[in-house]
């Protein structure tokens, strides 16, 4: 009776353990999988801040030169508003 018990708690032992290793292994999944999203969402989001770092700095020289720099101004306005980060 005593190999039988000693038997149960090393099957249990053993089914927990399997448990424990396979949600582990889902996590580890799981978190590779939203860190290359958050790559994604940083590199886009990214491209919108040099878009607008790049129309401030028309707008600021377009005091000085206006008709030089409204045509570039429109160029990168036009590519910031092609820029999608993030759908809806």
């Amino acid at each position: 009776m005593a190999a039988s018990v000693k038997n149960k708690i090393r099957w249990g032992t053993a089914f927990l353990f399997l448990l424990l290793m396979l949600s582990g292994g889902v996590g580890i999944y799981y978190l590779a999988k939203l860190r290359q999203q958050s790559k994604n969402v940083f590199a886009a989001n990214y491209e919108s801040v040099q878009y607008a770092h790049s129309m401030q700095r028309y707008l600021e020289e377009m005091l000085l030169q206006k008709r030089a720099y409204v045509d570039s101004f429109n160029a990168v306005l036009q590519k910031q508003e092609r820029n999608i980060t993030e759908q809806g």
